[in-house]
Protein backbone atom coordinates (compact mmCIF):
# COMPACT_ATOMS: atom_id res chain seq x y z
CA UNK A 1 0.00 0.00 0.00
CA UNK A 2 2.81 2.42 0.90
CA UNK A 3 4.35 1.78 -2.53
CA UNK A 4 1.09 2.72 -4.28
CA UNK A 5 0.84 5.92 -2.24
CA UNK A 6 4.46 6.74 -3.10
CA UNK A 7 3.86 6.13 -6.81
CA UNK A 8 0.77 8.33 -6.74
CA UNK A 9 2.70 11.12 -4.97
CA UNK A 10 5.48 10.95 -7.57
CA UNK A 11 2.94 11.02 -10.42
CA UNK A 12 1.14 14.05 -8.93
CA UNK A 13 4.48 15.89 -8.51
CA UNK A 14 5.41 15.12 -12.13
CA UNK A 15 2.06 16.37 -13.40
CA UNK A 16 2.43 19.57 -11.34
CA UNK A 17 5.88 20.04 -12.87
CA UNK A 18 4.47 19.54 -16.36
CA UNK A 19 1.64 22.01 -15.70
CA UNK A 20 4.22 24.60 -14.61
CA UNK A 21 6.29 23.95 -17.73
CA UNK A 22 3.24 24.34 -19.97
CA UNK A 23 2.42 27.63 -18.23
CA UNK A 24 5.98 28.84 -18.74
CA UNK A 25 5.79 27.85 -22.40
CA UNK A 26 2.54 29.79 -22.85
CA UNK A 27 4.00 32.91 -21.24
CA UNK A 28 7.15 32.72 -23.36
CA UNK A 29 5.07 32.33 -26.52
CA UNK A 30 2.97 35.37 -25.57
CA UNK A 31 6.11 37.50 -25.18
CA UNK A 32 7.54 36.16 -28.44
CA UNK A 33 4.32 37.01 -30.28
CA UNK A 34 4.99 40.66 -29.41
CA UNK A 35 8.80 40.61 -29.45
CA UNK A 36 10.11 37.63 -31.50
CA UNK A 37 13.75 38.35 -30.69
CA UNK A 38 13.35 38.60 -26.90
CA UNK A 39 16.31 36.53 -25.60
CA UNK A 40 14.80 35.79 -22.17
CA UNK A 41 11.55 34.55 -23.70
CA UNK A 42 13.45 32.42 -26.22
CA UNK A 43 15.52 30.90 -23.43
CA UNK A 44 12.41 30.29 -21.30
CA UNK A 45 10.72 28.58 -24.23
CA UNK A 46 13.78 26.40 -24.89
CA UNK A 47 13.95 25.45 -21.20
CA UNK A 48 10.23 24.65 -21.06
CA UNK A 49 10.19 22.57 -24.24
CA UNK A 50 13.33 20.65 -23.25
CA UNK A 51 11.97 19.78 -19.84
CA UNK A 52 8.55 18.90 -21.23
CA UNK A 53 10.19 16.48 -23.65
CA UNK A 54 12.11 14.86 -20.81
CA UNK A 55 9.13 14.69 -18.42
CA UNK A 56 6.50 13.77 -21.00
CA UNK A 57 8.74 11.08 -22.44
CA UNK A 58 9.18 9.47 -19.02
CA UNK A 59 5.40 9.59 -18.47
CA UNK A 60 4.63 8.49 -22.05
CA UNK A 61 2.18 11.39 -22.44
CA UNK A 62 3.38 12.38 -25.92
CA UNK A 63 2.46 10.50 -29.04
CA UNK A 64 5.61 9.58 -31.01
CA UNK A 65 4.78 12.31 -33.56
CA UNK A 66 4.21 14.98 -30.89
CA UNK A 67 7.41 13.90 -29.13
CA UNK A 68 9.37 14.22 -32.36
CA UNK A 69 7.87 17.65 -33.09
CA UNK A 70 8.62 18.98 -29.59
CA UNK A 71 12.14 17.60 -29.72
CA UNK A 72 12.75 19.19 -33.13
CA UNK A 73 11.34 22.54 -32.04
CA UNK A 74 13.38 22.58 -28.81
CA UNK A 75 16.54 21.57 -30.67
CA UNK A 76 16.09 24.29 -33.32
CA UNK A 77 15.42 26.92 -30.68
CA UNK A 78 18.45 25.85 -28.64
CA UNK A 79 20.66 25.99 -31.73
CA UNK A 80 19.38 29.53 -32.48
CA UNK A 81 20.11 30.61 -28.91
CA UNK A 82 23.67 29.28 -29.16
CA UNK A 83 24.26 31.41 -32.26
CA UNK A 84 23.40 34.48 -30.16
CA UNK A 85 25.04 33.29 -26.94
CA UNK A 86 27.78 30.76 -27.73
CA UNK A 87 29.17 30.94 -24.18
CA UNK A 88 25.89 30.29 -22.36
CA UNK A 89 26.48 27.20 -20.19
CA UNK A 90 22.76 26.70 -19.52
CA UNK A 91 21.93 26.51 -23.22
CA UNK A 92 24.75 23.99 -23.79
CA UNK A 93 23.29 21.90 -20.97
CA UNK A 94 19.85 22.02 -22.65
CA UNK A 95 21.48 21.01 -25.94
CA UNK A 96 23.03 18.02 -24.21
CA UNK A 97 19.73 16.94 -22.68
CA UNK A 98 18.01 17.16 -26.07
CA UNK A 99 20.79 15.14 -27.73
CA UNK A 100 20.45 12.50 -25.03
CA UNK A 101 16.68 12.31 -25.64
CA UNK A 102 17.47 11.72 -29.33
CA UNK A 103 19.89 8.96 -28.21
CA UNK A 104 22.75 10.96 -29.76
CA UNK A 105 25.22 10.33 -26.96
CA UNK A 106 28.32 11.70 -28.71
CA UNK A 107 26.53 15.04 -29.26
CA UNK A 108 25.26 15.04 -25.68
CA UNK A 109 28.81 14.55 -24.42
CA UNK A 110 30.22 17.18 -26.80
CA UNK A 111 27.67 19.76 -25.60
CA UNK A 112 28.60 19.08 -21.97
CA UNK A 113 32.30 19.27 -22.78
CA UNK A 114 31.66 22.69 -24.34
CA UNK A 115 29.73 23.82 -21.25
CA UNK A 116 32.63 22.69 -19.07
CA UNK A 117 35.15 24.51 -21.28
CA UNK A 118 33.20 27.69 -20.55
CA UNK A 119 32.82 26.94 -16.83
CA UNK A 120 34.81 23.94 -15.57
CA UNK A 121 32.93 23.95 -12.26
CA UNK A 122 29.37 24.26 -13.61
CA UNK A 123 27.58 21.92 -11.19
CA UNK A 124 24.66 21.04 -13.46
CA UNK A 125 26.98 20.22 -16.38
CA UNK A 126 29.09 18.04 -14.09
CA UNK A 127 25.98 16.23 -12.87
CA UNK A 128 24.64 15.78 -16.40
CA UNK A 129 27.98 14.31 -17.46
CA UNK A 130 27.69 11.83 -14.59
CA UNK A 131 24.12 11.00 -15.58
CA UNK A 132 25.22 10.46 -19.19
CA UNK A 133 27.95 8.03 -18.17
CA UNK A 134 25.54 6.28 -15.79
CA UNK A 135 23.06 5.91 -18.65
CA UNK A 136 25.83 4.46 -20.82
CA UNK A 137 26.70 1.94 -18.10
CA UNK A 138 30.12 3.36 -17.18
CA UNK A 139 29.78 3.30 -13.40
CA UNK A 140 33.30 4.53 -12.68
CA UNK A 141 33.04 7.60 -14.95
CA UNK A 142 29.55 8.31 -13.60
CA UNK A 143 30.93 8.20 -10.06
CA UNK A 144 33.84 10.52 -10.89
CA UNK A 145 31.59 13.14 -12.51
CA UNK A 146 29.01 12.97 -9.72
CA UNK A 147 31.74 13.52 -7.12
CA UNK A 148 32.95 16.54 -9.11
CA UNK A 149 29.38 17.88 -9.09
CA UNK A 150 29.19 17.50 -5.32
CA UNK A 151 32.52 19.32 -4.94
CA UNK A 152 31.43 22.24 -7.13
CA UNK A 153 30.61 25.48 -5.30
CA UNK A 154 26.96 26.20 -4.47
CA UNK A 155 25.78 22.85 -5.75
CA UNK A 156 22.26 22.64 -4.35
CA UNK A 157 20.39 20.38 -4.17
CA UNK A 158 22.81 17.47 -4.59
CA UNK A 159 20.08 14.82 -4.92
CA UNK A 160 20.85 14.06 -8.57
CA UNK A 161 24.54 13.51 -7.85
CA UNK A 162 23.69 11.22 -4.92
CA UNK A 163 21.38 9.23 -7.17
CA UNK A 164 24.15 8.80 -9.75
CA UNK A 165 26.58 7.72 -7.03
CA UNK A 166 24.09 5.23 -5.62
CA UNK A 167 23.41 3.74 -9.07
CA UNK A 168 27.12 3.62 -9.82
CA UNK A 169 27.86 1.75 -6.58
CA UNK A 170 25.03 -0.68 -7.26
CA UNK A 171 26.30 -1.43 -10.77
CA UNK A 172 29.73 -2.08 -9.28
CA UNK A 173 28.25 -4.48 -6.76
CA UNK A 174 29.04 -2.26 -3.77
CA UNK A 175 25.61 -2.44 -2.16
CA UNK A 176 26.58 -0.88 1.20
CA UNK A 177 27.91 2.20 -0.65
CA UNK A 178 24.76 2.27 -2.81
CA UNK A 179 22.61 2.38 0.31
CA UNK A 180 24.85 5.04 1.89
CA UNK A 181 24.64 7.33 -1.16
CA UNK A 182 20.88 6.81 -1.44
CA UNK A 183 20.47 7.69 2.24
CA UNK A 184 22.41 10.92 1.66
CA UNK A 185 19.98 11.70 -1.17
CA UNK A 186 17.04 11.14 1.18
CA UNK A 187 18.63 13.40 3.79
CA UNK A 188 19.31 16.09 1.18
CA UNK A 189 15.68 16.06 0.01
CA UNK A 190 13.38 14.82 2.78
CA UNK A 191 10.28 16.30 1.11
CA UNK A 192 10.87 14.61 -2.26
CA UNK A 193 8.24 11.85 -2.57
CA UNK A 194 10.53 9.92 -4.92
CA UNK A 195 12.81 9.18 -1.97
CA UNK A 196 10.22 8.01 0.56
CA UNK A 197 9.96 4.32 1.40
Amino acid sequence: MAELVNQAAVRIKQQQTIAGLKEREALARQVLAVDPSNPRARAALAFSLTNQVINFNSLELFSPRAMSDALSQATALTDQLLLDEPDNVTIWQLKSQLARERLDYPSARAALERALQIDPRAPRALQLMGALFSHLGDAEQAREWALKALAAPSYLPPVGAYSILSNSAMRSGDYPAAVEWAQKGVEASPDNPGFRA
